[in-house]
């Protein structure tokens, strides 16, 4: 588990915006109330901005247009606090260059005032965009580097929070000393102020960063204060999220009841007020702690209520970013057909100006008609030819731009499919594990079950914990791979024998990523149809080799071979596992949207048995 646990309640109160405002009609109305003030609306702007179901692009927008009215009334404060919003969308979005470079342009802009509190603020975010890219170092040469301009005897929360993250920082590069300085220096502050969610933030670091260093008497000091705060409070959000905290600080030094108790406190509150991503971590942390105690049934049940929630949640974020890119094709879509009106009119009333002239012209010169005429019949051809010209140019350009469009819309449904082939792949093989359990719990070989028990619990959590992920590294599919053959020789007794042949080296397979999940239903098929069917030893070798950048995965066995299952199934037998079947759809749609070709190839073995070569190319660097 990571050393430094997160707050969730960190950021909770330090906003400051006003708690009576709740919907977006009552912000409207104050919004366009004509006697409201500059610097009154530009606040509610930024809460509307913070609070209302926007979608990312029109979200950007809005606090662009909030910070160029900030500037043109002078509301520097203010103009930070709207940099603030659009700073966090785009690290929440991954836009870290962006986000680079706006935080340049908050810190220039604070240091133009004499407001040092407005400093502490801007060196606070620009460490916050340098934290969400694991650039620790840079952080905190930013803080040194700007030292000297920070002003100690103002006592306020940017200070604090500046203090924080220093100490965050540090703690992150493993500086313990360093890292509990700041916190203390965080501590003198918060209890100064006598603010109360900086005072619970700054004591669980401190706790987390005196435990991680052994000194669990004086973490337990900061524990009790801790308590103290979450009996004082009255706001039952904030306290779900302290109890959360509190309780995977336990689970973390592994005191696991308390940790269970203090997680139970927070789920029922998440609970009542509906906190359903919060609660999809609190029942993550409670399957831990259950694991932690070596109750695995317990672990498993609460481990099974987090994935349920947790892809209920995903699918209305996949609902809400499908309908984001299609409001964004449409407004496109119109910007593209307005365009195109404006510019048949422009081209009109062109035409109309110049026949008039045309006109007036042969009214005047009446010696000359003949000329005239004549010019005015090859500039009209001109006029006319330029016109269809360009119009079938603008006609080509329109059809490149929609078919870029509708590629896109092809590869985001592409990309969709692999996900769901992947989550009907789970079920299926957590479904041939339980298979397995079966006859050892019939025949009351209660060692083995409850052996059989702790691998399958830690092979499903594999299989869940990798089921949202494109690409894994391949340790860890090797270690999926040891632990499902592990399950079927268990069932098949000392008849069944494998090998894993790794010759690339540990600190190969640490750095090759792999999709997930694709290797394991190439061994299941090799038991189920070739070895099940064999007398006597049954052997199953996986190597994994390098071929230049490329990476080859072997699976070997010496069972019946290809032309035996299939004699034995009928000469006209044609059915392919739901496995296999699903795993060369979904190899498929990867080589069709991603820049890569993994190609399989099947066939009987030298002497006996079946031989499956998985190759995938570029994988390895050299």
């Amino acid at each position: 588990m990571h050393r430094c646990l997160l707050a969730f309640f960190l950021c909770f109160p330090f906003l400051g915006y006003s708690q009576n405002i709740s919907t977006q009609d009552s912000l409207q109305q104050l919004m366009d109330d004509p006697d409201i003030s500059d610097s009154l609306l530009i606040e509610y702007r930024n809460v509307y901005a913070n609070e209302m179901d926007f979608t990312s692009q029109k979200r950007e927008t809005y606090i662009l247009e909030t910070i160029e009215l900030s500037k043109r009334n002078g509301h520097i404060q203010q103009t930070i606090e709207s940099y603030h919003l659009l700073i966090n969308l785009y690290t929440a979005s991954a836009k870290f260059e962006a986000a680079y470079i706006r935080s340049n342009e908050v810190l220039t802009l604070a240091k133009s005032t004499n407001d040092k509190s407005l400093l502490h603020s801007a060196l606070s975010l620009f460490m916050d965009v340098y934290y969400m890219q694991d650039r620790y170092r840079d952080g905190l040469k930013l803080f040194y580097n700007n030292l000297r301009d920070i002003d100690t005897s103002i006592r306020d929360l940017e200070l604090f929070s500046l203090y924080d993250k220093v100490a965050v920082c540090h703690s992150m590069l493993e500086n313990s000393d360093s890292c509990i300085y700041y916190r203390y220096l965080a501590i003198d502050l918060a209890e100064e102020l006598d603010h109360h969610a900086a005072r619970a933030h700054i004591y669980l670091g401190i706790m987390n960063e005196l435990a991680y260093i052994g000194e669990f008497n004086q973490a337990a000091v900061f524990e009790d204060r801790f308590l103290e705060l979450i009996n004082l409070d009255q706001d039952d959000i904030r306290k779900s999220y302290m109890y959360y905290s509190l309780g995977a600080y336990y689970v973390k030094i592994k005191r696991f009841d308390e940790g269970i108790h203090y997680l139970g406190l927070a789920d029922t509150l998440q609970i009542k007020y509906n906190l359903l991503w919060d609660r999809g971590e609190n029942l993550k942390v409670i399957s831990h702690a259950y694991e932690g105690k070596k109750n695995f049934e317990w672990a498993f049940k609460y481990y099974a209520e987090y994935v349920n929630l947790r892809d209920t949640l995903n699918s209305h974020e996949q609902k809400k970013a499908i309908a984001e890119f299609e409001e964004k094709y449409q407004n496109e879509k119109l910007a593209k057909e307005k365009l195109e009106l404006s510019e048949d009119k422009r081209q009109e009333e062109m035409q109309r100006i110049r026949a008039e002239e045309a006109s007036q012209k042969n009214k005047n010169l009446a010696i000359t008609i003949g000329l005239l005429s004549a010019m005015s019949l090859l500039l009209l051809a001109f006029i006319i030819l330029r016109s269809r010209i360009k119009q079938k140019h603008e006609k080509l350009q329109n059809e490149l731009e929609r078919a870029e469009s509708e590629l896109r819309l092809e590869k985001a449904s592409k990309s969709a499919e692999v996900k769901a082939i992947k989550s009907q792949m789970n079920p299926h093989f957590i479904f041939n594990a339980l298979n397995s359990i079966q006859s050892l719990i019939l025949e009351n070989d209660f060692r083995k079950s409850n052996k059989y028990l702790g691998r399958f619990s830690s092979l499903v959590r594999h299989v869940l914990e990798s089921s949202d992920q494109e690409w894994v590294y391949l340790n860890k599919e090797i270690e999926l791979l040891e632990l499902y053959l592990d399950l079927e020789k268990l069932r098949f007794e000392k008849n069944f024998t494998y090998e894993l042949v790794n010759e690339l080296g540990e600190d190969v397979t640490e750095d090759v990523k792999v999709p997930p999940l694709l290797i394991q239903p190439y061994l299941e098929n090799a038991i189920k149809h070739g070895l099940l069917h064999k007398a006597g030893d049954k052997h199953l070798m996986v190597s994994f080799l390098k071929e230049g950048i490329d990476l080859i995965v072997k699976v070997e066995d010496n069972g019946i071979g290809l032309k035996a299952s299939a004699q034995m199934k009928g000469e006209n037998y044609s059915h392919k596992s739901f496995a296999t079947a699903a795993n060369q759809k979904r190899i498929d749609l990867i080589n069709e949207t991603q820049d890569t070709h993994i190609e399989i190839q099947i066939e009987d073995g030298r002497e006996q048995g079946t031989s499956v070569t998985i190759k995938f190319p570029s994988v390895i660097q050299n």
